[in-house]
């Protein structure tokens, strides 16, 4: 095997690593943003509720809105990996169109 030939194989073994990757990431956030949207389901449940004032309502909003802002920091999290990810491929890209 030549040395472009083995540099090509090498490069396109990287990417499809990343590119793996990537989609490991893509079901989490998609898994994530799914419970995100159920959560705010069941917060506006619980404001709209007829309990809406009660303390147990009042604690279920809490948890939500606490479990809502634990998955937003997760899902910027898994965006910020994503981007440094798609960077990554970018440059094998980049690799492989100069051989």
């Amino acid at each position: 095997m030549t040395d472009t030939a083995e540099a090509i194989r090498q490069i396109l073994e990287q990417r499809m690593h990343l590119v793996g990757e990537v989609s490991i990431l893509n079901a989490d956030l998609l898994r994530k943003t799914q419970e995100q949207s159920g959560l705010r389901v069941d917060l506006m449940r619980c404001e709209d509720g007829a309990a809406a004032g009660s303390d147990l309502a009042r604690d279920e909003r809490n948890r939500i809105r606490d479990d809502t802002a634990r998955l937003e920091t997760e899902i910027g999290e898994c965006e910020r990996k994503r981007k440094a990810l798609e960077d990554r491929i970018s440059q094998l890209d980049r690799k492989l169109e100069g051989l």
